[in-house]
């Protein structure tokens, strides 16, 4: 029987337990993928066509709609966020600074 090790960290390298995102109704959170913008904001993709950004500790929703976002990207420059979504790689940009995407 083997023993089970205990992992380690790499140098450099730190865990934090970020809890999930809540809502008022019932809803299946199944990220996808996640990226983190210049500014430290966290932004995380779902099967169920979401884009959820973490700023501060709350979770909000960034954009919905989107038809099984696979993947997420912020732009280099923090101004966007690609998602590749089944259909198509999409770019979304908050240009009235409201926190939600509108382009």
């Amino acid at each position: 029987m083997r023993r089970k090790e205990t992992p380690t960290i790499p140098n450099g390298y730190s865990v934090e337990a970020i809890p999930i995102p809540k809502s008022e109704s019932p809803f299946l959170f199944e990220p996808t993928d996640i990226d983190f913008a210049p500014n430290g904001d966290v932004y995380t993709s779902t099967r169920t066509g979401q884009v959820w950004k973490l700023r501060d500790g709350k979770w909000s929703v960034f954009a919905d709609g989107l038809h099984e976002a696979n993947g997420i990207r912020v732009a280099p420059e923090g101004d966007g966020v690609y998602v590749m979504q089944r259909p198509e790689l999409t770019f979304l940009q908050d240009t009235n600074g409201d926190g939600v995407a509108d382009i």
